[in-house]
């Protein structure tokens, strides 16, 4: 007998694979905001999709500041890292999980 899970186009009904490590060492010492905006883009990434901060500001109910920190917090932590595009090197960047 053959078993199938049927497949969807659906982005919101995909899988998002998160590693373990990530979940026994960071989760806990993270400040909750932090793994939101984590976990938010890690589900974007898997995807390679794009989302603008604004949106994922409004989205997860944080403002565009933290979740500009939340991208320092875990570089600092090397769990990802952030890639300048242009010249200005502030604000416009990809993030790359590590």
């Amino acid at each position: 007998m053959k078993y199938v899970i049927e497949e969807t186009n659906d982005f919101f009904l995909n899988d998002t694979a998160i590693e373990n490590l990530f979940i026994s060492e960071y989760i806990a010492s993270a400040p909750s905001d932090y793994v939101k905006v984590y976990l938010y883009g890690a589900m974007y990434s898997q995807y390679n999709m794009t989302l603008e901060t604004k949106v994922m500001a409004s989205t997860l109910g944080i403002s565009e500041d933290k979740v500009l920190k939340a991208w320092e917090y875990w570089e600092n932590n090397r769990v990802i890292k952030r890639l300048y595009v242009g010249d200005n090197g502030e604000l416009d960047f990809s993030v790359q999980f590590l």
